[in-house]
């Protein structure tokens, strides 16, 4: 039957073709033993901690996780942790059996192998069977190489083939799509596809260790040979993704001679053995349709990476140790422990907690909401201890409107916002004050900065004194410090932590939300466009009644930018740019789906707001010289063609063309007459998104040169003259041509046919697509032809880096960087006041003021203006302050605070205990009548004289409110804030909310994150009292579940955006499906992802906010280079996720 099928490969007649054969047969037959037993499947998947595996305190977390992180995709992390977990709690490595009298293998000795014998071993598959003897007591011992899966859960032991056999099963188990790995120099792995990253994930169970191809190579030593990769699909030789000496005569020499089978073996005979036992695994497979076309774009994807692998030398950071399973000694005599020397000093000398900081400073800007009136901003503190238990990067160091933003490096990782539009500007790390404050010295005054240190800060030597006046308050400590404040606002609203104090176990953030200046007060906004860039997810889709989807498909670049700013006016604030690629609908973006991401040549384009002065004034291009063979191609067509305007060097026509086309056609033939425009189509089409990569040249078959020039007329192309008649049928008979119309086409690089049979019908059938066509033309070039591409690419990168850099800096851009920091060159331009005066004037006349009063009013805006510039910055530009009536940890602060005086304002914060909850927080009054809060005490348990804070200037005459925390549990939850018109008036501690929130400007409730703590108070002081007041809290080592009550409120808003009924059921309805599918086979790839230009998700992300409610119920959308996807990821709680859609169906 299918489900027990074993593959049966043909066999040749020479010796070692039947000995490889055999052993690839041998391969195929483990993958596809993965796959005949469901009941096993789920067995094994009931055995895997799943919810420890994707915990976020998981014991199997490590330092190195970051390179596994992603903001939506979570399986190359279960992936790695599954690896772990599996080597060190689940598997047992055996070099030789214990003796079960002795209780110890240090006496064992090996005494040969033989066949499988008793019923047990028979039943347990075993290949053949060890025998050792004990030399203490003379026990004799039988240790059997076991295949069955079943078998090995009950034993889990063994040695390379038993973990990955065991492990391979395991993973599909989960519901990773797996293949079996076999070395021909004895080792076997497993890979996984992961869909995000388009490609194969390498995992050896042995050494718990997964995308670390250069193991074997460059930490073990091993002389590789061949590398085959199985599934029940296919065969695929995989060497050179795990070698870089594939081209070295050794290794070639070694691949010839297949040291694991001892038979000489030509290394282009070995791969016409691998292609042909994979077409037959392919057409015994009974892939549908829609699997092959899938199969065979995965295979030119791998293929062409495999090509130019070569060309890419091992990462120097990459994993140099030795093997670490097995004995010394066996390693050893295996040729696998590495350089030991290398190897231990690497282990003595590494350390918890990632990369070293490095100094650097990235433009990436997006804005939040295209008219954000307030704006959430959190900082998080990430100390030594906290490093050693995770991994970097700390992205959500600092956070912006709930967006990780931090670069998350070793340092001080700073986030740059505008004061007015709220939109991200730039995100930095520094490792020393010097270089932090020539940053911030070039920084415009009033912008935000947000900033948390993440382990280590030298603040030692020059550079205190500038942040100390464009900073003030900045906290000057070297291992914790929190900071949100504008930049030149002293010391305005600013609110900050720092100090040895906190510098515990458990992390501390600060959690402000700012309101911002209205938008007319603002900068402008517009759209920026971004080459090869795409989001990490999407959130709608352009409705189709601004442009069909069908027409989206197929639509130029600029009516898909015309329909998508309609979009973008029509349908809310929210959405602040889209993204689309050629093929592909328009998708709709939201603050949530940045940063973006890069990828050369993936066809993405992105456009979202930023102020108008960061807009390019021209999009990026990318030019690189196409290595085209000249010679071949002259000689082929010789040294002229004919284009619209006389005779063109041969060698100009197809300069940087990477395809050359030969259409053979005359006007005299009907077919040919019908074919022309297609073709002349499918050519301008293609041409005006991609000019360099084809050129066709017309070779006439017409009766007369008259014929020919009027049917070259009506063509876009060049064509071979008509009088050269000989090399027109040299041509014709060197590739065959028997009839018209033909269409031969070529690569210029060696000249070869990449596609001649069917490229006639490719064109014809193409419908608009031909980036499609191209690619697989593309996809047919020679490898010698793609690897010296690839060499190119990579050297004209190198040339433009520095210039990359330079552009991405932006260090003349005047929204970046405080204009007295500019050079005079750079900023020659000054403001003519008469010149300025007459433009205000012309304005104003222009809108129907008088001309008298208008020349007034000019020379008043301008003295105005003139004014503003050189104001020393008060408040701060057009900001409130943080004053929040919801947040995790925020400063609430009186809404009058504006009003006073940047002198008068003192902010504070308490001394943390870094074990001790707070009791109570005591407040001092300014005299015993008076209801006037002029100063506040933490209290802690067992500490009754807390720091008392009051402004410097403010003498206390007495009075004192103490509010309690909640009792000796100290759990409060909330704290009431009262402000009055000049400041705090009483603050209350509680468990729960005293009744409803009322609607009272000077009445704020602070909600305490549940399994937090409050640890310290924080606030601003005035003169006169105090003015500004919030918690600091400290989110415990363990995670807390919510009740499905709850989770249904927290979906809640993301649940009423989708305000159609029908479109809110077909969501729902689809999620139930998708997740009762995965439910019932968890261990199925294809329940998993899907494409987003899927019909069925089609219909939802075309309903605003229905991407939104999936992503809250637990699924995940990300794009690879090709497209978007949604995933249930294969670490979700699939029932609890079943539960809450039906709750929420209900």
């Amino acid at each position: 039957t299918q489900d027990n099928k074993i593959i049966t490969l043909p066999m040749a007649t020479p010796q070692w073709t039947r000995k490889i054969e055999g052993r690839l047969q041998s391969g195929a037959n483990t993958a596809q033993k993965w796959e005949n037993d469901k009941d096993l499947l789920l067995i094994a998947r009931s055995l895997i901690p799943l919810e420890t595996l994707v915990s976020k305190s998981s014991p199997y977390s490590r330092p190195d996780d970051v390179k596994y992180m992603h903001k939506t995709d979570t399986d190359a992390l279960l992936l790695k942790h599954l690896t772990l977990w599996f080597k060190r709690d689940f598997m047992q490595w055996v070099n030789s059996p214990k003796c079960h009298f002795c209780n110890t293998a240090d006496n064992v000795s090996g005494q040969g192998v033989v066949p499988a014998e008793t019923a047990e071993e028979r039943e347990g598959d075993a290949s053949r069977v060890e025998l050792y003897q004990c030399s203490t007591c003379g026990s004799n011992l039988r240790f059997p190489r076991y295949n069955s899966c079943a078998k090995l859960m009950e034993t889990r032991q063994g040695r390379c083939g038993e973990f990955a056999n065991l492990f391979g099963f395991m993973c599909r188990a989960v519901g990773f799509e797996t293949r079996y790995v076999l070395d021909f120099t004895d080792h076997v792995w497993v890979e996984v596809y992961s869909h995000r990253l388009d490609r194969w994930i390498m995992a050896d169970s042995c050494e718990g260790k997964i995308d670390e191809p250069c193991m074997y190579e460059k930490g073990w030593g091993k002389k590789l040979n061949c590398i085959v990769a199985f599934t029940t699909e296919s065969c695929v030789d995989v060497t050179r993704r795990y070698t870089r000496m594939f081209n070295s005569d050794q290794f070639q020499a070694r691949r010839r001679e297949c040291v694991g089978l001892g038979v000489g073996v030509g290394s282009a005979e070995l791969q016409v053995i691998v292609d042909r036992v994979d077409a037959t695994m392919r057409m015994t497979s009974n892939c549908s349709a829609a699997r092959v076309t899938e199969l065979d774009r995965r295979k030119k994807i791998e293929m062409a990476f495999l090509a130019r692998s070569q060309q890419e030398p091992w990462e120097e950071d990459g994993l140099s140790e030795g093997r670490i399973s097995g004995s010394l000694a066996w390693k050893i005599s295996r040729g696998e422990a590495g350089d030991l020397n290398r190897t231990s000093q690497k282990q003595s000398s590494s350390g918890g907690g990632g990369v070293t900081a490095e100094d650097e400073v990235i433009v990436d800007a997006f804005v939040p909401n295209r008219r954000c009136g307030r704006l959430n901003i959190a900082v998080t503190s990430f100390n030594s201890t906290t490093l050693d238990k995770s991994s970097l990067p700390f992205h959500d160091a600092v956070s912006v409107a709930k967006v990780p933003c931090a670069l998350g490096k070793k340092g001080l990782n700073v986030v740059i916002i505008d004061e007015m539009s709220g939109c991200v500007l730039q995100r930095g790390v520094f490792s020393t004050m010097k270089a932090f404050s020539d940053f911030v010295n070039k920084l415009p005054d009033n912008r935000i900065v947000a900033a948390s240190l993440i382990h280590d800060f030298q603040t030692a030597g020059t550079g205190l004194s500038v942040i100390s006046t464009r900073l003030p308050d900045f906290p000057s400590c070297e291992n914790v410090a929190l900071y949100v404040g504008q930049v030149g606002a002293s010391p305005g609203w600013l609110t900050s932590i720092g100090g040895p104090s906190i510098s515990c176990n458990k992390k501390v953030s600060i959690s402000v939300n700012v309101s911002l200046a209205s938008k007319t007060n603002g900068v402008a906004l517009s759209l920026e466009h971004s080459k090869d860039t795409f989001p990490c997810s999407v959130s709608a889709r352009v409705p189709e009644s601004i442009m069909p989807v069908g027409t989206q498909v197929i639509a130029s670049d600029e009516q898909k930018h015309q329909a998508a700013t309609s979009a973008l006016n029509e349908m809310g604030t929210q959405y602040v740019g889209y993204c689309t690629k050629p093929g592909h609908p328009i998708y709709l973006l939201t603050h949530e789906c940045f940063p973006l991401n890069g990828f050369d040549e993936c066809g993405w384009k992105t456009c979202h707001y930023v102020p108008e002065p960061l807009v390019s004034e021209v999009e990026d291009t990318v030019s690189m010289a196409y290595p085209v063979n000249t010679h071949v191609l002259e000689d082929l067509l010789g040294p002229k063609l004919v284009g619209k305007n006389g005779l063109v060097s041969t060698a100009d026509a197809i300069e940087d063309r990477r395809l050359i086309g030969l259409y053979f056609s005359a006007h005299w033939c009907p077919p040919c007459r019908g074919f022309t425009p297609l073709l002349c189509e499918f050519y301008e089409q293609h041409n005006e998104e991609e000019p360099l990569d084809l050129q066709i040249i017309f070779l006439s078959s017409d009766r007369d040169p008259a014929s020919f020039s009027k049917y070259f007329g009506s063509m876009p192309w060049l064509a071979l003259p008509f009088e050269d008649r000989m090399r027109k049928e040299a041509i014709s008979s060197k590739f065959g041509i028997r009839g018209i119309p033909g269409l031969v086409i070529l690569d210029s690089i060696s000249g070869q046919v990449v596609s001649q049979p069917r490229a006639r019908q490719e064109v014809s059938q193409c419908r608009g697509d031909t980036k499609r066509v191209i690619a697989n033309w593309l996809s047919n070039l020679p490898a010698d032809s793609v690897e010296l591409v690839e060499m190119c690419k990579m050297s004209y990168k190198e040339s433009q880096a520095q210039n990359d850099e330079g552009a991405k800096a932006d260090s003349d851009n005047e929204f970046l960087v405080r204009q007295d920091t500019i050079t005079p060159e750079k900023h020659a331009k000054s403001v003519d006041p008469a010149t300025r005066i007459k433009e205000i004037f012309t304005e104003l006349v222009s809108t129907g003021e008088n001309p008298t009063a208008a020349a007034a009013e000019a020379i008043q805006v301008f003295a105005d203006e003139q004014a503003s510039a050189n104001e020393t910055p008060k408040f701060g530009k057009g900001l409130d302050g943080p004053w929040s009536k919801h947040s995790f940890l925020g400063c609430v602060v009186c809404p009058t605070l504006d009003e006073y005086k940047h002198d008068q304002l003192y902010s504070f914060s308490d001394t943390i205990r870094p074990f001790q909850k707070l009791k109570g927080i005591r407040l001092h009054l300014h005299d015993n009548s008076s209801r006037k809060v002029v100063g506040v005490q933490s209290i802690y348990e067992g500490d009754c004289d807390g720091i008392i804070h009051l402004h410097p200037s403010i003498e206390r005459k007495g009075g004192e409110i103490h509010v309690d925390c909640g009792g000796v549990d100290c759990n409060a939850h909330f704290m009431k804030v009262f402000m009055g018109k000049d400041g705090l008036t009483n603050v209350i501690l509680s468990s729960t909310k005293h009744g409803e929130e009322q609607h009272n400007p000077y009445e704020f409730y602070l909600n305490v994150a549940e399994g937090s703590s409050i640890v310290g108070i924080h606030g601003i002081a005035a003169e006169n009292g105090i003015v500004g007041l919030g918690l600091i809290c400290t989110s415990g080592a363990t995670e807390t579940k919510s009740s499905t009550g709850s989770e249904i409120e927290v979906h809640a808003e993301k649940f009423t955006k989708v305000n159609d009924s029908a479109a809110l059921t077909g969501v729902l309805t689809t999620a139930k499906k998708y997740l009762d599918n995965a439910a019932k086979e968890p261990f199925t790839p294809k329940f998993r992802s899907v494409r987003l230009g899927n019909k069925i998700f089609g219909r939802i992300v075309a309903s605003p906010g229905g991407l939104d409610l999936l992503t809250s119920i637990g699924l995940a959308v990300y794009t690879n280079s090709e497209d978007f996807f949604v995933s249930i990821p294969l670490g979700l709680d699939l029932a609890r996720a079943q539960k809450l859609v039906s709750d929420m169906m209900a």
